[in-house]
């Protein structure tokens, strides 16, 4: 791989690490949101609704970061060789 190509590799890797990372704090607004809302309910309906839509959030926030491990490389410890988590 010649200099140039690492150069554009990198510059893509940042590109979609940045897109993801914006794509995140959307749920997690929401989240948020929800989450303060819901501390204001008082029946069990509510509280319900609630903590479905946060449910919801978190699976949107768990599946852009299983997209962004899977873009990691395979990266090693350096001291022990083993594969270091992703």
């Amino acid at each position: 791989m010649t200099l140039n190509e690492m150069a554009d590799a990198h510059t893509a890797f940042v590109r979609d690490l940045r897109l993801n990372l914006h794509e995140m704090s959307q749920p997690l607004t929401v989240l948020l949101c929800t989450l303060e809302f819901g501390a204001d309910l008082t029946t069990v309906a509510e509280m319900r609704t609630t903590m479905i839509s946060a449910l919801t959030e978190c699976e949107r926030l768990r599946s852009i970061v299983n997209l962004l491990r899977e873009q990691l490389p395979d990266v090693r410890d350096t001291k022990t060789q083993t594969p270091m988590p992703r």
